[in-house]
């Protein structure tokens, strides 16, 4: 504020004089300073403001009263390091004022760019690489790590997480009922629509199958547009079959990428005429066998339906084969999950024969066929079995071959049991030794079976063998057999001579002939032959088929004469021995009184001193006479 006086004096020496009062007004700083408007993630920015002021002396103030986070204002000079946010964001708006100490304020307006570091030149921040990946190699603009169909350039330019799926979500199916039945050849899909994060548009994708594995496609259409409110619907265009089960899934798909499908598959049954369930088949007891339950329990194999329906069944037990004499029975009896079974609701009676059969029904009371007869025996009580009969080989016989084929007749079983075999060969009927066996050996045959050993026998040994007969719950005894094994028949030993024995003689001219006993390898019955030969070797007298040990031959040796005697072994199949050694005899027969031959009235003698004799015998009859 100031005054100024102001005086005229004109020629003639006149004054006037006028006052006035006047303000000085304060002139603002003008900014000479132009700030840069870019800066450089993780790089220092300064800018030094500068300015003018025609009030020399004014003292001035910098403020700056919009500045990027981060940064700091000293003096007039404004300091800032930006960091990768502010580099993927907008410009930073940035005030800056100068104010003198008048009041007199001048601001500078104007925004920072800041451009972020790009190492690689995929046009990713190396910042925003590092943090989403770890490194700036493992990635580069075209990955997809997050499979969403939006590449790393396109996730970093929408500000998207690129390891975040960020495509649409599920639909999920709402019509037809999943598990459903419905009755037309022909149907529409419904889902219940999905949601993009992005809220974009969606487009579906249908699929139908006629298997559960998704591999025969019935119909697709991946181009159907979102419904208008919370569903999306698509008209199946073919017919469908009549009892068929179907599978359908859908999917939606943004501008990127599709979503995931539906799942599992929804599933559906065509059913628009009912039909009669199948029929059941006989699972236990299997037929021909055997309850040990008075209330035995009876169980089928579920029939099929060729609607699906839910079956129950009806069970019938009879006591005859022809199916009129009825026992027990019960209908509307619940399926299980593969099997149904019924106990029977009354006792019967103990090791008799009992037929059964069952058929299924829909829940229309729609009845199907009756399943097989089914037949079982009832036992509650185990009976020992039979031990099997011994075929081959049996007690007391000879094998021609060293290693035999065992062979049993099946053993019958009272309970109608199913039967196994153990069986034992030893060296001796202790059966202390077993050197061959079996056990649980299922029968061959209806009437036989054979066991085979393990090895071959040894040749002429006799071993012993036994065979039993198992039910499972008891055994029977044993049948034992003996048996030699000959593959080769042996001949019998050479006999042993006893008398005549060698270099001895023989008191009479038919001597009796014996030995020791030979034995033979299979123990054949063994007969002998017997030679006698003179002095000269040439046999005189020979007898054959000996059964024992003792002969004698047909015809008298000469008195005084030498001779040799032998005999050999003969087995029932013509194998002989080797002779025996000679034994040497020589016949030294006592010689009788002479002998009288009465011919014809008159009298004869023999032999040295025939007349002595008769002289004798003439004195002896005088005597005889006397003597009556």
């Amino acid at each position: 504020m100031f005054t100024v006086t102001a005086t005229v004096t004109d020629d003639d020496g006149g004054v006037g004089t006028d006052t006035v009062n006047g303000t000085v007004t304060n002139v603002a700083p003008t900014i000479t300073s132009t700030a840069p408007t870019t800066a450089t993630e993780g790089q220092a920015y300064s800018y030094a403001l500068t300015f003018t002021d025609p009030g020399t002396a004014d003292t001035h103030t910098c403020t700056a009263p919009v500045a990027p986070a981060g940064s700091a204002l000293t003096g007039c000079t404004l300091d800032w390091t930006p960091n990768f946010a502010q580099a993927i964001g907008a410009a930073a708006p940035v005030r800056l004022c100068v104010t003198d100490d008048d009041g007199g304020q001048t601001c500078q307006n104007y925004t920072i760019a800041v451009n972020f570091v790009d190492s690689d030149g995929d046009g990713l921040p190396d910042s925003w690489e590092i943090s989403n990946f770890g490194d700036i190699t493992s990635q580069d603009q075209f990955g997809d790590p997050d499979g969403d169909g939006m590449n790393n350039l396109q996730e970093f330019t929408n500000v998207t997480d690129p390891n975040v799926y960020d495509g649409p979500n599920t639909p999920t199916a709402a019509a037809p009922i999943c598990g459903g039945e419905i009755a037309s050849l022909q149907t529409t899909l419904v889902a219940n629509n999905a949601v993009d994060p992005q809220g974009a548009a969606l487009i579906y994708d249908f699929q139908l199958y006629s298997d559960v594995g998704l591999t025969i496609l019935v119909a697709e259409d991946a181009t159907i547009a979102q419904g208008s409110g919370a569903t999306t619907s698509w008209a199946v265009p073919v017919n469908l079959l009549e009892n068929t089960r179907y599978y359908w899934r859908v999917r939606a798909k943004d501008q990127f990428t599709y979503g995931p499908y539906s799942a599992p598959a929804c599933d559906f049954f065509v059913n628009t005429v009912n039909e009669a369930p199948g029929v059941p088949r006989i699972n236990t007891p299997s037929f021909g066998s055997q309850v040990n339950a008075l209330r035995p329990d009876l169980t089928v194999d579920n029939a099929t339906d060729p609607d699906e329906d839910v079956l129950t069944y009806t069970f019938e037990v009879y006591r005859d084969p022809a199916l009129s004499n009825l026992v027990a029975s019960q209908a509307g009896v619940a399926a299980g999950a593969t099997t149904t079974t019924w106990t029977v609701s009354t006792d019967l009676m103990e090791d008799h024969t009992y037929y059964w059969r069952v058929r299924a029904t829909d829940p229309d009371a729609l009845s199907g066929d009756w399943s097989s007869t089914g037949q079982f025996f009832v036992t509650t009580m185990n009976a020992v079995p039979e031990p099997p009969a011994l075929v081959s080989p049996q007690n007391g016989t000879t094998m021609a071959n060293v290693r035999p084929e065992l062979v049993i007749l099946n053993a019958d079983d009272s309970d109608l049991d199913p039967l196994v075999y153990d069986w034992e060969l030893a060296t001796d009927d202790t059966f202390a030794t077993i050197i061959d066996s079996g056990a649980d050996v299922q029968p061959q045959g209806a009437v036989n079976t054979a066991f085979a050993l393990a090895a071959d026998l040894t040749e002429d040994t006799t071993y012993c063998w036994r065979a039993r007969s198992d039910d499972g719950q008891a055994t029977s005894g044993y049948n034992t057999a003996c048996f030699l094994v000959s593959e080769t028949n042996g001949a019998p030993s050479v006999p042993t001579l006893n008398n005549p024995s060698d270099n001895m003689g023989a008191t009479t001219v038919n001597p009796v002939y014996s030995w020791a006993p030979s034995t033979d390898p299979e123990d054949d019955p063994i007969t002998y032959e017997v030679e006698v030969k003179d002095a000269a070797g040439t046999v005189v007298a020979t007898v054959a088929g000996v059964s024992g040990t003792v002969t004698s031959m047909a015809g008298d040796l000469q008195n005084g004469g030498t001779y040799t005697w032998h005999a050999r072994a003969v087995d029932r199949a013509g194998a002989m021995s080797a002779y025996s050694a000679d034994n040497t005899f020589i016949v030294d027969a006592p010689i009788d009184d002479p002998e009288v031959v009465v011919n014809g009235g008159g009298c004869q003698t023999s032999g040295p001193g025939a007349g002595l004799g008769l002289v004798g015998l003439g004195l002896l009859g005088l005597l005889r006479r006397r003597r009556r």
